[in-house]
């Protein structure tokens, strides 16, 4: 996001939004941009803080940013989980894959393998939420870690019995 600002008054003039790969030129977003009179900058993030200053280029904010509570952290480990997890469960078991095996088309041996994945996902964002919630610190959320699958799980084939029978 690009910000224009008075030189003089330091007033805020215009806000431009921008896509991050997005290489023009900050003349380009504000038709009224005067070199001479205003002052711009990047601001890293999707606002302007209330009180800022242009440092290089970027805008910088000027108010420390308050401490993370616990909750905040739990709120913002749980987002990350489940966003890695279906990253990951994706880039193994796509949705497509996942809608023809319940469209039916795959055997019955790749149905099961999907579902298998999917439940051991599940299996280990239900374990990862528990540790999260059990989590005394901020510190003790960020160490919590995934172990999702790195392949389709397999399921292991039933233990034959020994048993004689008649």
């Amino acid at each position: 996001m690009y910000v224009f600002v008075d030189k003089k008054s330091h007033a805020l003039l215009h806000v431009a939004s921008h896509a991050p790969d997005d290489t023009r030129p900050a003349a380009e977003f504000y038709d009224r941009y005067d070199p001479a009179t205003m002052e711009v900058a990047r601001a890293p993030d999707d606002y302007v803080p209330a009180k800022f200053a242009i440092k290089k280029g970027v805008v910088v904010d000027l108010e420390p940013r308050p401490a993370e509570t616990l909750t905040q952290a739990r709120d913002r480990k749980i987002s990350e989980i489940t966003l890695q997890a279906l990253t990951q469960r994706t880039a193994i078991a796509p949705d497509y894959q996942l809608l023809n095996a319940a469209l039916g088309i795959y055997e019955a041996d790749r149905v099961q393998q999907l579902r298998d994945t999917v439940n051991a996902f599940r299996a280990e964002v239900s374990r990862l939420e528990a540790l999260v919630a059990k989590a005394k610190t901020v510190a003790d959320v960020d160490a919590v870690t995934a172990k999702f699958p790195t392949a389709l799980v397999t399921a292991k084939p039933a233990a034959k019995s020994r048993s004689k029978s008649g």
